[in-house]
């Protein structure tokens, strides 16, 4: 809920997260796992993959961006919030300081790297 002049904000996951993470946790090498990639990366969910995969959505900036429009919102923002190295600082922590400044550097430019998304937009 909104009011006019609102401002709404919501988080979403990017459908650019898996390959990130199963890339980051070395497991691309499993065929069952490679499916399942290629269906949320084409479809935005895995309706054969468990109970969480079939019922979330992953998705891709621009269509977060076309929600956020379809419900009437302006002055939309839509940003990255883990950055392109979210993955691998998860693995190792050492890797937090590089991790969060490539995050700021491609918060607007690669929103889509990120494990979620952050979205803002205004109420007229």
């Amino acid at each position: 809920v909104c009011a006019p002049g609102g401002v709404a904000v919501a988080a979403a996951m990017s459908r650019w997260a898996k390959p990130a993470e199963l890339g980051a946790r070395q497991r691309l090498n499993d065929p069952g796992v490679q499916r399942h990639l290629l269906r949320v990366l084409r479809e935005g969910h895995d309706g054969d993959g468990d109970a969480f995969d079939q019922t979330s959505y992953n998705h891709d900036p621009d269509q977060l961006r076309a929600e956020f429009v379809e419900a009437g919102l302006v002055d939309i923002d839509v940003i990255g919030v883990e950055g392109p190295l979210g993955s691998f600082a998860r693995q190792d922590p050492e890797l937090n300081p590089v991790a969060i400044s490539a995050a700021r550097a491609s918060e607007h430019l690669a929103p889509h790297l990120s494990l979620h998304l952050l979205a803002r937009g205004r109420l007229v």
